[in-house]
Parts: structure tokens; sequence; C-alpha cells
């Protein structure tokens, strides 16, 4: 292993995602991340930013057409899984939170991505939060956020039917695309990152 693997390889083990924007690399995590590692990836930044930038590539583009190809589902959402499955957890949502919103995000796409697309299901209808406050505005939340690891069992044009532990069904329906509150969600991989963030410069 080289010393940029080894350098994103502690990053990781330290619970930082380190990330390749434009020239910037960028270390986002709930705390500071120690000094001689900040020092160490300033000393090896263009070999760092060369593997992010190939691992990145290689990993977004590789989970997304098996997705796609595997479910039948739009590109969009496949894309989006892909970079959901290896973002950060975003500020403001518990890590196990988050752990089990990527479970279901990945439990629809294989069951059920593609007879809701079929039906005209939006990214919002299914992927969409509030961009600033997911875990407040359950209102502008859309199917998947929702689940919290309970099962779909049955999609219609303009609902879906939710089991819950109890074994009664939850119903969630979809938002108008006119409404107001549904025009303010964003997909969840486009949520912000965790607290803090440092630059490598």
């Amino acid at each position: 292993m080289n010393v940029a693997h080894d350098l994103l390889a502690r990053a990781h083990a330290l619970g930082v995602v380190t990330t390749a924007e434009g020239d910037q690399l960028r270390l986002r995590a709930r705390t500071a991340p120690p000094a001689d590692l900040l020092d160490a990836f300033k000393v090896h930044k263009p070999d760092v930013l060369a593997a992010l930038r190939q691992g990145e590539v290689d990993a977004v583009a590789e989970r997304a057409a098996i997705v796609e190809e595997g479910a039948g589902v739009p590109r969009e959402w496949a894309e989006g899984f892909a970079q959901l499955d290896t973002m950060p957890c975003p500020a403001g949502v518990a890590s196990d939170r988050w752990r089990q919103v990527i479970d279901d995000a990945g439990q629809f796409l294989d069951r059920w991505a593609a007879q809701a697309a079929a039906l005209g299901w939006a990214t919002a209808d299914v992927f969409g939060v509030d961009a600033a406050r997911p875990e407040h505005r359950l209102d502008r939340a859309g199917l998947v956020w929702l689940l919290d690891g309970r099962p779909i069992v049955a999609i219609g044009p303009d609902r879906a039917a939710i089991r819950a532990a109890t074994g009664s069904t939850l119903t969630y329906y979809r938002r108008d695309p006119a409404d107001r509150e549904a025009m303010r969600r964003v997909p969840l991989w486009k949520l912000a990152a965790r607290d803090h963030v440092s630059d490598v410069t």
C-alpha cells in the first residue's frame, strides 16, 4: 500500500471522510482531525488527490452500473444511491439512523424502484428530505426517509403501504409536485456533510 492509501485508511479509521473537490483536499468529521494527520495530508496532497479522484470515479460508476442494471431503476436513482453509499453521515443525523436510511434505500431499489418509476414516482417522492432539518421536517420527507426499517408491502400511483412492527399498515401519500413544501425537498445525497470541515492547503 502506498503513502496516499495509508493516509486515507488512517483517516477512515478515525471517522474522517476525505474528498477531492477540484484542487482542494477536504476532510469532514465530527471533530477536528489530529494535527499530524493534517500535516501528512499537506505533504502528500497531490498523491492523495490523485488516489481519491481515481477511486471515487471507479467506485461511484461501478455502484451506479450495478444498481441500474440489477434493479432496472432510473439512472438518477442508481447514481444517487452510489453517492449515498459512500458519503459521510450528514450533519444533524445520528450515524445509526443514517445507516438505516442507506439500508432502506437499498431495499427500495432492489424491490420497488422499477415499479415506482413506472408509476411516475419522482426522485423527491422517494428520496426527498428537508435540506436543513431532515429529522424535524417530516412533512417534507420522501418515502425512504420515513421507512426506518419497516418494509414496503405495496406501491400504487399515489401511495405506498408500509408494514409497521405491530403488523398494521401505514400509508405514505405522494405530495403534489406543485405543493410548496414538496418543492423544498432535496435528494438524500445532497444533504450537507458532517460538522467539521478541514481544507488541506
